[in-house]
């Protein structure tokens, strides 16, 4: 690292083959294949994730200090918790801004794991918007002006400054927030036409958030898992000014939610089915990621894909386009992988499907009922290593 000048991209690519070599040929660990991230030792049982020079390890307790040691002997190790059911254990840790949290059982609270957001941005949103912690809240972060928020006045140099600002504030929070992904998503779709429909469709999405600042992913003790989940849903000709639709992902481990992302589709829809496949195949995607994933990891899973549209499953499971000409095509590989029965589909009922979430605007009754069946909670209070900042910027 010292051979390398401060600020360009060698330093990150010598501080990755470090990792990698050290990980290899001193720990005895596999380097990934889809993902370099990930690192996997099946005779320990050590599966490894690096970000940057953040390490999180997953390996059973006698493994742990070994670990540490051999990795010190080649890198400047800090290790800043361990967690674990053992009294001694920490029991609360900052990652990458994320405040994770394990929870013995107590009473009728069973053994599980949380994590959540650090609700520090949602501190600089507030000032930016003009808004106080005693502002009034609102109950759901989305009103039918967001359908038009390609449309409105102009705004000037400081306001636009300051709406793309809370807009990518609000965009770096949506992988953490699933109820505001679908609005958080809309707003972004502004940053090159900046109005004033649109600064106060982020100023709801604030008030919004005054009232739920804490959206906690809770991860309880579930049986060995065997596939991959994962639901899909489509909200056609969505926007009512470029009439383009709206994909929503949910990826599930078991019971446990990994990954929800709602997207702008890029093809201009002309049926709820077309609509529906592109999401359809979006989901594939992501489903057959996380799988490559696990299997860096040693860890096999078959993958089930939840559409609540047939014309979908029916487009997805024939061989070419047949009557939908129209169709983009490079989009028609799902069709080899379904021949394949490398991936499932299953019919839902609409009602059922956990991807809806992030299609369209819901009401609060709605947002919250849609969060219990994803295992998220919205939760009152603050997390004792949530940071509070006087910064507006």
């Amino acid at each position: 690292m010292q051979k390398c000048l401060y600020g360009i991209r060698d330093a990150g690519q010598a501080l990755e083959m470090k990792v990698a070599q050290v990980m290899t040929a001193y720990l005895n660990a596999e380097q990934g294949k889809f993902s370099p991230c990930t690192f996997y030792n099946g005779q320990g049982k050590e599966r490894t994730w690096v970000h940057g020079d953040d390490f999180v390890i997953l390996l059973p307790r006698s493994r742990a200090q070994p670990f540490i040691d051999t990795l010190g002997k080649s890198m400047i190790v800090k290790v800043r918790g361990i967690m674990g059911g053992r009294p001694s254990d920490t029991r609360s840790i900052r990652i990458l801004n994320r405040l994770v949290t394990w929870h013995p059982a107590a009473g009728r609270e069973v053994e599980h794991i949380s994590w959540e957001a650090d609700p520090r941005h949602i501190d600089i949103l507030v000032k930016q918007m003009g808004l106080k912690d005693t502002s009034k809240p609102v109950v759901s972060p989305g009103s039918k002006e967001l359908q038009m928020v390609l449309n409105g006045p102009a705004l000037g140099a400081s306001e636009a400054e300051t709406f793309g600002s809370a807009t990518m504030r609000l965009n770096f929070l949506g992988p953490d927030r699933p109820d505001i992904s679908f609005t958080c998503k809309e707003v972004a779709r502004a940053m090159a036409c900046r109005n004033r429909t649109a600064l106060e469709s982020v100023k709801r999405q604030v008030r919004y958030l005054l009232g739920a600042r804490r959206l906690v992913w809770v991860y309880k003790r579930q049986p060995m898992v065997t596939k991959l989940t994962c639901f899909t849903d489509a909200n056609w000709a969505g926007c009512l000014t470029t009439r383009r639709s709206t994909t929503c992902v949910a990826l599930f481990h078991g019971d446990h939610l990994v990954k929800l992302s709602s997207q702008t589709q890029i093809p201009v829809a002309i049926s709820v089915g077309e609509s529906e496949f592109y999401a359809l195949t979006k989901g594939a995607a992501q489903a057959l990621g996380l799988q490559s994933i696990c299997s860096d990891w040693g860890l096999s899973y078959a993958v089930d894909i939840h559409t609540d549209s047939s014309s979908s499953i029916g487009t997805a499971s024939r061989r070419g386009a047949g009557k939908l000409r129209h169709i983009e095509t490079p989009l028609l590989w799902i069709q080899q992988i379904i021949a394949k029965r490398a991936v499932t589909l299953r019919k839902t009922p609409g009602i059922k499907n956990l991807a809806d979430l992030g299609t369209k605007i819901l009401g609060g009754p709605q947002i919250a009922q849609h969060c219990r069946r994803l295992g998220l909670e919205i939760r009152a209070g603050t997390h004792p290593l949530a940071l509070r900042t006087a910064a507006t910027t």
